[in-house]
């Protein structure tokens, strides 16, 4: 059954679209010193949502906020919370075999995926504007992430690629099931509270959870929880009720933009002709998507209707 999309509202889905993808960016500037310093992947994924979920718990009794779900909106959010783990896990265990700019680019096709499905499970309007915005946002990523010259694993390969999948079905059931009718701190406390649990079941299978062992660590997992976790993930499900699946999906390639920018000014990572014209492109793709989406508001389709109605009153002449 295909459920009907809430009232939206555009400019609401992109400014949310775009906060969530540059909050989303700042993951690397946590979870990189994190591992350096000498902490399990599984167990940084734990801590991040336990940490996140135990904030949402907070803001859920703070705000009085309704929790409750129909049998099948619960088992939805179970789908949803195992899909986010698979993704970011798969993308986690790719860094293992293949460059991590390499599975970040692959990671980053779930656009295409997202457009596909929209259109032929659910006919959505074929747009050539989207399109356009989708193959230079590819494009661009490919710039910015991709490392010349690594080599290929063919199990990197396949998690980076799965990530795709899980992703891709995460935007598009939000948008399109029963769950998208429930507020989205209902649906991002129980997405949070799942996936931990699910998490604990990983580090368990990977020999146990790692203690946090210092302040410092605290303050990081803090970081990620909030700034990269919490904060996108309620303004990415804004975004898809306000702007839907798509848009939002190719608004998340700013994510990797704000990386970039992290990983130049904070890591001292090199910027080269190759990372500026993946920069432009993105941004680029990004503008194409707000003025589609936006056409009453577009500056210049509301400049096309001015001069039109002024040749219509005789006040320009042909």
């Amino acid at each position: 059954m295909v459920y009907p999309t809430p009232k939206t509202d555009n400019a609401k889905g992109i400014f949310f679209g775009l906060f969530a993808s540059v909050t989303f960016g700042f993951l690397p500037f946590f979870s990189i010193p994190l591992m350096a310093d000498g902490m399990a992947v599984s167990s940084l994924l734990f801590y991040r949502f336990v940490v996140a979920a135990g904030v949402m718990a907070l803001v859920v009794l703070a705000r009085r906020i309704n929790l409750r779900t129909t049998r099948r909106q619960f088992f939805i959010l179970l789908g949803l919370a195992a899909m986010y783990v698979a993704s970011a896990t798969g993308l986690v265990h790719s860094y293992m075999y293949i460059p991590s700019g390499v599975a970040t680019t692959i990671h980053f096709i779930y656009p295409v995926i997202v457009t596909c499905g929209m259109i032929f499970l659910f006919h959505e309007r074929r747009s050539k504007t989207i399109f356009t915005a989708m193959g230079m946002a590819i494009a661009g990523v490919a710039l910015l992430c991709w490392t010349p010259g690594g080599a290929l694993d063919g199990r990197g390969l396949a998690w980076a690629g799965s990530t795709i999948f899980w992703y891709a079905s995460y935007l598009i059931i939000v948008n399109r099931s029963s769950v998208s009718t429930l507020a989205s701190m209902t649906m991002m406390f129980y997405i949070f509270v799942l996936g931990a649990a699910l998490f604990a079941l990983t580090t368990l299978a990977e020999g146990g959870l790692q203690p946090v062992r210092s302040a410092y660590q605290w303050k990081m997992i803090a970081g990620v929880a909030l700034l990269a976790t919490v904060i996108p993930n309620v303004a990415l499900l804004k975004a898809v009720k306000n702007s839907g699946a798509v848009v939002t999906s190719i608004l998340g390639s700013a994510e990797p933009l704000t990386a970039m920018l992290v990983g130049i000014l904070h890591f001292g990572e090199p910027f080269t002709s190759r990372t500026l014209l993946g920069f432009v492109l993105v941004v680029c793709a990004v503008v194409l998507v707000i003025l589609n989406k936006n056409r009453e508001n577009n500056p210049f389709v509301r400049l096309r209707k001015y001069f039109s109605l002024q040749k219509q009153r005789g006040h320009l002449k042909t």
